[in-house]
Parts: C-alpha cells; sequence; structure tokens
C-alpha cells in the first residue's frame, strides 16, 4: 500500500472517530427534540456530500494532474462552504 493512502485512510479515521465523541457530547447536553433536528441535519449533511464528491474520480485516474486535484480541493472546500452556510440558514432564530 502506498504511504499517502495509509494516511489518508488514516486521517479519514480520525475525522470518523472525532465525529462520534462529538455525536456522543451532543446526545448528553440537548433535549430529545433538539438531538432529532441535528441527526436529521447530520444525516442530510452526510447524503449530500456522498453525492457530490468532487475527488473519487482523481484517485481512480493515473495521468491526474496537480491542476486536477487544486481544482477539485478548491470545489470541494466551496461546496462544504455553501453546504454549511445553507444548513445554517434554515436554523431557529435566537
Amino acid at each position: 500500500m502506498n504511504i499517502g493512502a495509509g494516511w489518508i485512510v488514516a486521517l479519514r479515521l480520525g475525522v470518523h472517530l472525532l465525529s462520534i465523541v462529538s455525536l456522543l457530547i451532543i446526545t448528553r447536553v440537548l433535549t430529545p427534540e433538539d438531538y432529532g433536528i441535528v441527526v436529521l441535519a447530520m444525516s442530510f449533511y452526510a447524503i449530500v456530500n456522498v453525492v457530490t464528491t468532487f475527488d473519487l474520480p482523481l484517485l481512480q485516474n493515473q495521468q491526474a494532474t496537480k491542476d486536477d486535484y487544486n481544482t477539485a480541493w478548491s470545489l470541494r472546500s466551496t461546496h462544504r462552504n455553501k453546504l454549511t452556510d445553507w444548513l445554517l440558514s434554515y436554523r431557529k432564530p435566537d
């Protein structure tokens, strides 16, 4: 296995573990009604994130250039920012 691929796998596992820990903390802080809303939002975010993944085709392309990777990173970063803004726009006012 390539060392770079090992780092990617390790980083993704770390991100998922942090997500699980944060979810456990959220369950202790929120009421059941609020927790349900958070779970629905997180589920929607995960589905949209999987559907609009821009970097998977690059992993299969052996001739991908640095510009291709930079474009995929920029698209994914913009996508995540816009999706986060959209989800935050539907929150209840304080």
